[in-house]
């Protein structure tokens, strides 16, 4: 079976990152393991922030889970696609990209109608 999060759409404020986060971990919560819902939290917060740093002046939040994976999407109106940068270990920012590399089971980013989607999924190795 799977589960929906509908699609929120939020305001590109900085205050609305929480917003997306909360409700993120509240949908996962008791549908995926603590490590996978800590590692969706801050993966989610990543890519809020993005939208809100590259104020399209809105961004959507929606997820599904199911036995076998997490999948969060977050979707905003600027057209440009994220890329995966080297950050230096002095950086004050880049590190969101990296973070979903290294986290996400896999991600990507695909141009939609109005802008581009951002995705990752998590496998989860035993159905809970």
């Amino acid at each position: 079976m799977v589960r929906l999060l509908p699609k929120i759409t939020l305001p590109t404020a900085a205050s609305s990152v929480a917003e997306a986060r909360h409700r993120v971990r509240d949908f996962l919560a008791g549908a995926a393991p603590a490590q996978v819902l800590d590692d969706a939290n801050l993966m989610t917060s990543e890519l809020a922030s993005n939208a809100v740093l590259h104020d399209g002046g809105w961004y959507s939040v929606g997820a599904t889970v199911s036995s076998e994976r997490v999948r969060v999407e977050v979707d905003d109106n600027t057209a440009r696609l994220p890329i995966l940068r080297r950050v230096t270990p002095d950086a004050v920012n880049g590190r969101g990209m990296t973070i979903l590399d290294a986290l996400a089971t896999r991600w990507g980013a695909d141009p939609t109608p109005t802008g581009k989607r951002v995705w990752f999924e998590i496998d989860l190795d035993e159905p809970s």
